[in-house]
């Protein structure tokens, strides 16, 4: 499932990429695959940092970051820290030019 969800991610289709990498993440998370679980919530938050859903896809990356830490994965763990800290620029930019606003 996430593999479709990264497809129509690349592909700019990012609500479809939402649905198929949501239930992929919750799939995996459920038969205990936290390293497919950790690659499908990667996909999701991209995803949804790219329809701004930041929240969404700042909570997605933390997610991330924790599967990658319980399995020892520092190089996932690293690139869902990236993102993670992307994300959270992107959330700070927008609090900032929101509140520029007269």
């Amino acid at each position: 499932m996430c593999n479709v969800g990264r497809v129509l991610e690349n592909e700019g289709q990012y609500e479809e990429a939402i649905t198929w990498c949501s239930r992929g993440a919750a799939i995996s998370r459920e038969t205990g695959d936290h390293q497919a679980e950790a690659h499908a919530l990667h996909h999701l938050a991209d995803a949804l940092k790219s329809v701004g859903r930041i929240d969404e896809s700042i909570a997605a990356w933390q997610r991330s970051v924790t599967c990658c830490q319980e399995l020892g994965d520092e190089r996932d763990e690293a690139a869902s820290q990236y993102g993670l800290g992307k994300a959270l620029l992107d959330e700070a930019s927008t609090a900032a030019s929101g509140s520029a606003r007269p």
